[in-house]
């Protein structure tokens, strides 16, 4: 099985032979085939167990093959292989910074009328809809008012009467998502309550 490693590590084990074990010779590899002396070249034996202590330094991150030969008493020899994934760099974490964004159904961002009127429109979000967490319009400067969070969104019978005839009546939305980006777009709704009247 594999070790996963980030600094200086230990490769150790237990061994049993009738006449004991002499030498553990250490060998490495990138590819599992060409191996040359590691450093350091042997392990510690001790009673019955051994153990092997690598100090990575300037190791370049990679995954590496360790190769141990035991050799014993009456020069019998047999072999086992280490992988060691060396990997010394933290994950990198990325926020989302992308805008949620906002567009109105209906050609252009802007429209002439009067009494009440609906605006409806779309949100898309690169998180998708999940990630949106809030949705507000607000008529000028009154103040914010909250929609139902959703992928589109409906602006209901905006009273243009309250407002001064004969000028333009900013809808502003925005949407907010999770991460804390928020997306904003205004409509301008030109008031002329005489497009109506009886000629």
């Amino acid at each position: 099985n594999t070790q996963y490693v980030n600094s200086d590590f230990t490769i150790d084990g237990t061994f049993t032979d009738a006449s004991g074990v002499d030498s553990i010779d250490v060998e490495v590899s990138t590819d599992n085939v060409s191996f040359s002396a590691a450093d350091p070249a042997t392990a510690s034996v001790g009673a019955g167990t051994w153990s092997w202590n690598r100090t990575i330094g300037a190791q370049a991150d990679d995954i590496y093959y360790y190769r141990f030969s035991f050799t014993d008493l009456a020069d019998n020899s047999t072999q086992l292989t280490k992988t060691v994934n060396l990997d010394k760099v933290a994950p990198t974490v990325a926020f989302d910074s992308t805008t949620p964004s906002i567009s109105f159904n209906g050609p252009g961002k802007s429209a002439t009328g009067n009494g009440n009127m609906d605006l409806d429109g779309t949100i898309t979000e690169d998180q998708g809809v999940a990630n949106i967490q809030s949705i507000e319009y607000q008529l000028n400067a009154t103040g914010w008012n909250g929609l139902a969070v959703n992928g589109t969104y409906t602006v209901s019978a905006i009273n243009t009467t309250t407002f001064p005839d004969a000028t333009p009546l900013s809808v502003h939305v925005r949407a907010t998502d999770q991460n804390g980006n928020v997306g904003t777009d205004t409509f301008t709704i030109n008031v002329d309550q005489s497009t109506d009247k009886p000629v």
